[in-house]
């Protein structure tokens, strides 16, 4: 399932990609170049409470999650927030109706606007120059792509299975066959 990976690229973990990091996971793609790619795991919650973090900023947390979500297995401590376009402080826009943001201005700015498109990372999903391309044709990963509405409308326990329905997957026959052929 060929497609150019870019911004509104997203990165349907195939059921034979069997990393526990990455199984079921769905990766937005934030920054692709020769050199390296950088994602977002969409799609995992942490055990760590947004409430609690918040507080260590002086900060209430009004958000739509209570947990934290974990981005990616590399620079576990880094933190991502994933929102809406449009906001006063430094952010990337990755595509229309969704920025990308990491600095302690930024959220602190989302959280006393009580913004409800936001998400917030800990960590992020990173491959060096030709690795994703390499997983991608070795059949690890497929790739879709995607609106804002999705990340942010869409049930993160669903939103593997609702990937896959976007390439027109049927996940539950998916995983059916998967266990019969195992």
């Amino acid at each position: 399932m060929p497609m150019t990976l870019g911004p509104k690229t997203l990165l349907i973990a195939s059921p034979e990609l069997d990393d526990p990091q990455f199984k079921q996971a769905v990766v937005l793609i934030l920054e692709h170049d020769a050199e390296e790619t950088v994602g977002l795991i969409i799609n995992r919650d942490s055990r760590i409470n947004c409430t609690q973090i918040m507080k260590q900023f002086n900060l209430e947390w009004f958000g739509p999650h209570e947990n934290l979500l974990v981005g990616g297995p590399v620079d576990p401590k880094s933190l991502w927030m994933i929102h809406g376009e449009g906001w006063p402080f430094d952010h990337k826009t990755i595509f229309h109706g969704l920025s990308v943001s990491r600095s302690e201005e930024a959220l602190s700015v989302l959280c006393h606007a009580r913004e409800q498109r936001l998400n917030v990372y800990v960590g992020y999903a990173g491959w060096g120059a030709g690795q994703l391309e390499r997983e991608i044709q070795e059949g690890s990963w497929w790739t879709v792509e995607v609106d804002a509405d999705f990340i942010f409308e869409t049930d993160r326990s669903d939103m593997w299975s609702e990937a896959l329905a976007r390439l027109g997957v049927d996940s539950e026959m998916l995983l059916l066959g998967d266990r019969l052929i195992n």
